[in-house]
């Protein structure tokens, strides 16, 4: 097979980082920079749900089955208070402050103890077929197990509130760091196969997404601690996705 070079260009049209690959036809294609592995882990966490390449119904829902159960577990308590608190105090009584949870808390704690482990659950899930557990997973169980843990022992659902800024300035950083620090665009990484743009385009969708993330994350602290946990538990599922969905279609 023959070998050709392949190169990427820089801003100035020269050509820099050329390898050495065989290749198909004589053509050659260029050979993005490989990112850390942590930075891949990353944005395949936040991207593969809205990426065209995998956007099979099952993998959506499986992504999203630990908010939708917060959501249902949360409002399913919510309607039925007593019911709710009496099984709190069941369940959770040996590990809360005092031993006994109230109606108003006993919501957000039910749900809290869905989401710890629907978590879990897809973790040993993915262990048990051979899958790759991506990093952001990790991180989103070892936030959940702590500030949900903290949520539980308190009484206080101030704790998992901040649990989706945490994860969207996670992701965020990700992206900063791998452009300013390793020189390495996370979003042309991962859709560049899908179409061509200016590598200065590249940096700007790269940084409107470290802004929406960074945005996202403060928003989620407003609505959090400024409107009812019911208007931020249907925040936290369909304006968080929604905005989202809105922000790529834009």
């Amino acid at each position: 097979m023959p070998r050709h070079r392949a190169c990427s260009a820089g801003l100035d049209g020269t050509q820099k980082g050329c390898v050495s690959q065989p290749g198909a036809c004589g053509l050659a294609k260029p050979v993005p920079r490989p990112l850390l592995a942590w930075e891949v882990s990353a944005l395949e966490s936040f991207s593969r749900p809205f990426c065209a390449t995998d956007n099979h119904p099952m993998k959506i829902l499986f992504d999203f089955l630990p908010i939708a159960l917060f959501f249902g577990m949360f409002k399913y308590a919510e309607s039925n208070k007593d019911w709710a608190a009496a099984t709190a105090t069941e369940w959770l009584g040996f590990m809360v402050s005092g031993g006994v949870v109230g109606i108003a808390e006993a919501p957000v704690l039910l749900a809290t103890v869905v989401v710890i482990v629907a978590t879990l659950a897809q973790i040993l899930w993915l262990k048990a077929r051979g899958k790759k557990i991506d990093t952001m997973l990790w991180v989103s169980l070892g936030l959940v197990t702590v500030l949900g843990g903290a949520t539980i022992y308190f009484h206080s659902e101030s704790f998992i509130k901040w649990k989706p800024t945490v994860l969207y300035w996670v992701m965020g950083a990700a992206l900063l760091i791998g452009e300013v620090v390793f020189r390495k665009n996370g979003i042309k990484s991962l859709m560049g196969a899908q179409m061509t743009l200016p590598d200065a385009t590249w940096r700007t969708v790269n940084f409107s997404w470290v802004g929406f993330f960074a945005v996202m994350g403060c928003l989620n602290l407003w609505v959090a601690f400024n409107f009812p946990t019911s208007t931020w538990v249907n925040f936290k599922l369909f304006g968080g996705i929604g905005l989202m969905l809105v922000f790529i279609m834009v």
